[in-house]
């Protein structure tokens, strides 16, 4: 991103920010004419209605689970993915809500619940993460896989192709092939970009 002169400042909280301007927690000021925040995620409403109906334990939006995937107070109830907070045996800190932990989760989640259903112990959440991967611009990417740093197109092309063998059916597998595909050689156009909401 700063070889393609983007002012990266890392450890930078903003304690205004206004139309025209950005001021900084030590007293510097960005002058701007747009302003583009990114904050996180907040819980989706439906587990929201459902924490304040039955009762559930949360940690800033997330439902706390046990070490199983189970809510600790409702055996029978089970959670996964970014509405959880699930801590992981395999380094003690809490999974992160990324795609690639939702998917070892729900696999974790579906060997745990046949364990119950034959009336075996469940077993805590473990997993190590095979890396980390993300797009940052057209053709460009980052990634950290075993301990190698990859960057630029090689990075975009892994991560893709992860995204892509996580797809259930071959049909949008090769849906999204094509989207792709058509993307690295035209531009999207914003006409044709679908916002959605759900509540």
């Amino acid at each position: 991103m700063r070889e393609r002169g983007v002012d990266v400042r890392l450890q930078t909280r903003a304690s205004e920010i206004h139309e025209d301007r950005v001021v900084l927690v030590g007293g510097e000021c960005l002058m701007t004419s747009t302003v583009v925040s990114t904050i996180g995620t907040q819980p989706n409403k439906l587990v929201e209605r459902l924490v304040d109906q039955l009762g559930i334990q949360t940690d800033r939006g997330r439902i706390v689970t046990a070490a199983d995937l189970s809510l600790p107070d409702q055996q029978q109830l089970w959670a996964v993915g970014d509405c959880a907070l699930i801590p992981n045996a395999h380094d003690n800190h809490f999974a992160p809500p990324t795609a690639q932990f939702a998917v070892r989760e729900a696999r974790h989640l579906a060997n745990n619940l046949v364990a119950r259903i034959k009336g075996e112990s469940t077993q805590p959440f473990n997993c190590k993460p095979a890396g980390m991967m993300a797009a940052v611009g057209h053709l460009k990417g980052v990634a950290l896989i075993m301990g190698f740093q990859l960057t630029g197109l090689p990075a975009w092309l892994l991560w893709r192709g992860y995204y892509r063998s996580q797809m259930p059916t071959m049909r949008r597998n090769l849906q999204i092939f094509g989207e792709w595909v058509w993307g690295m050689f035209f531009p999207h156009d914003i006409t044709h970009f679908r916002f959605t909401k759900s509540s």
